[in-house]
């Protein structure tokens, strides 16, 4: 098992539960991610970024299952598209030519835009007009649409999650995106 965004909240929860589980997962980090909450010692850690197919080939070798929780979540538009979007392009072609079996995509609410509904069903589109809300909605709508596209054309088993709002102990108390 591969887990991206381990040094993030959702990520890091992931680790964790996975451990517990018995499970040794690979995680990717970057050199100077935060690692005081991760179980270093029951974890496999593969050094890069998604911006480093090097790295993602060694990352997803021997893996069957890869949940992609990374995401750059501030910084210019342009690291906003290199991760989120290139990079999840990346991680998806070195997932399949690794033979992975499944691939879990996590991308967020935000993609349906601002509204009053409790209740939003996956038919009802994108938000027209992401770039009102930001690069994060923006490279999440486009990482999904890479995401989607590459499991239909490729015949490769990807599923999108989109959660709402997460939120547990230790998380950061903050604006929503």
């Amino acid at each position: 098992v591969l887990v991206t965004g381990a040094s993030g909240f959702l990520g890091g929860h992931l680790v964790q539960t996975l451990v517990a589980q018995g499970v040794t997962p690979r995680i990717l980090l970057r050199p100077h991610s935060q690692r005081a909450t991760l179980p270093l010692d029951r974890v496999e850690i593969q050094e890069g970024d998604l911006r480093n197919p090097d790295a993602l080939k060694k990352a997803v070798e021997g893996v069957s299952l890869v949940y992609h929780c990374a995401a750059t979540m501030k910084g210019a538009k342009e690291a906003f598209f290199e991760s989120n979007v290139t990079g999840t392009q990346q991680l998806l072609a070195a997932a399949q030519a690794a033979g992975v079996q499944r691939f879990l995509h996590i991308s967020s609410v935000a993609v349906y835009g601002p509204g009053k509904k409790t209740i939003i069903h996956e038919e009802e589109g994108y938000d027209p007009f992401p770039q009102q809300r930001g690069y994060y909605t923006w490279t999440k709508i486009e990482s999904d649409r890479v995401a989607l596209q590459f499991a239909k054309e490729q015949h490769f088993p990807v599923t999108v999650l989109r959660p709402g709002i997460i939120y547990g102990p230790g998380a950061k108390i903050g604006r929503a995106h």
